[in-house]
């Protein structure tokens, strides 16, 4: 099975950087990658490790691929210190009986005239 023909500027995460340089190379689309080393693209600037990791996912769909490709990302998420100590996907809302313009009301100085703008109207007190 041969990789997709698809421009390399096409691929979903790979920027126009990456898509620039792989051109100035020669390399416009996915299936010229096949049995590229990675190495040697990843000196070229503008080429990184995400797109090729974006890269080598697309050739080895189609049982292909580049050799020494990148190493996946291990790296897992972390919690600023002193911040909520949560991440993102465990912070959750819940609603209130107050309203939008109420809360406004309750700021100070420039959040309160920002808010009120947000809002629609020039409610300061």
């Amino acid at each position: 099975m041969s990789a997709p023909s698809t421009p390399i500027g096409d691929v979903p995460g790979v920027g126009a950087p990456a898509a620039r340089a792989l051109a100035e190379q020669g390399i416009t689309t996915v299936d010229q990658l096949v049995g590229r080393d990675w190495a040697e693209l990843a000196e070229l600037l503008g080429v990184g490790p995400a797109s090729g990791m974006r890269l080598q996912a697309l050739l080895l769909e189609h049982g292909e691929g580049m050799t020494y490709p990148p190493a996946p990302d291990r790296r897992r998420a972390t919690v600023t210190q002193g911040a909520t100590g949560k991440s993102a996907k465990d912070i959750t809302t819940h609603a209130t009986s107050m309203g939008p313009a109420d809360y406004v009301d309750g700021l100070e100085g420039r959040r309160r005239e920002e808010g009120a703008r947000l809002l629609g109207g020039a409610r300061t007190r």
